[in-house]
């Protein structure tokens, strides 16, 4: 996908949402300012897509992560205009995260490094993971909560599946097959990890999330987490269990 300027939108996807959200397809490029001038900003009945944004339908190494969490959308709000369109290095952490470019990178899930402890995704995905962090740096390193936050954006990936229940898309969208193709790829693999042996992973824990802006898990996003999740055992995945992770 061409990540050069608006609508970001995969070439595969393009068709589908031409016919769903063609008045937003064909918008004017939207930055920060923009958007704050806009009658979208503070619409809080908005949950339409944002094509000036760069889509995030995974996140974290995918080659290289044991562990795979699937969530429904990522969420939205102002920061992600402002990081996107203002902070010059935080937009090229997301085109490197989307491209895979990620050898050598310390934090590939870039959401769980506290260098980005002001954007709203370090905040949601560092407090889900806060108990975790803290129990490894107590365990492994000495209270040392840096260097446990660094394991865990090593061994975790994100695949967002939502659009595995657009019924403008009857199928999962482009971006997301691509993940979920190259997660599953590696289902035979075996290595080890500090003595014990990992299979990186065609069995995970799965959790439906929220919709943006909505304070809890609606009934209608947990029916789309069970119908994307029989459509995943219907394919290459195998589904052991089904978690529900609260806000």
């Amino acid at each position: 996908m061409p990540l050069g300027k608006p609508p970001f939108i995969h070439p595969e996807d393009l068709p589908a949402m031409q016919n769903y959200a063609a008045e937003l397809v064909t918008e004017p490029s939207t930055n920060f300012r923009q958007f704050l001038v806009s009658k979208r900003f503070g619409d809080l009945s908005d949950h339409r897509f944002h094509f000036s944004l760069l889509p995030i339908p995974y996140l974290g190494d995918l080659n290289r992560a044991d562990i795979f969490i699937l969530q429904l959308n990522p969420g939205f709000n102002l920061v992600n205009y402002y990081a996107e369109w203002n902070v010059p290095a935080f937009r090229r952490r997301v085109e490197h995260s989307l491209r895979e470019e990620l050898d050598g990178v310390e934090f590939p899930f870039y959401s769980l490094d506290p260098e980005l402890c002001w954007y709203s995704g370090y905040r949601w995905w560092e407090g889900k993971h806060r108990d975790i962090a803290a129990t490894i740096a107590n365990r492994k390193y000495k209270g040392r909560y840096l260097d446990a936050l660094r394991e865990l954006s090593q061994l975790i990936a994100v695949i967002r599946i939502g659009a595995l229940s657009f019924d403008c898309l009857q199928r999962a969208s482009a971006s997301s097959s691509v993940a979920i193709d190259g997660a599953g790829q590696r289902s035979g693999a075996v290595r080890s990890r500090e003595k014990s042996v990992v299979r990186p992973i065609q069995t995970a824990k799965f959790s439906t999330l929220s919709s943006i802006l909505i304070p809890d898990v609606s009934d209608a996003n947990l029916r789309n987490g069970r119908d994307s999740l029989t459509r995943l055992r219907s394919g290459h995945w195998r589904v052991d269990s089904f978690a529900l992770l609260p806000n």
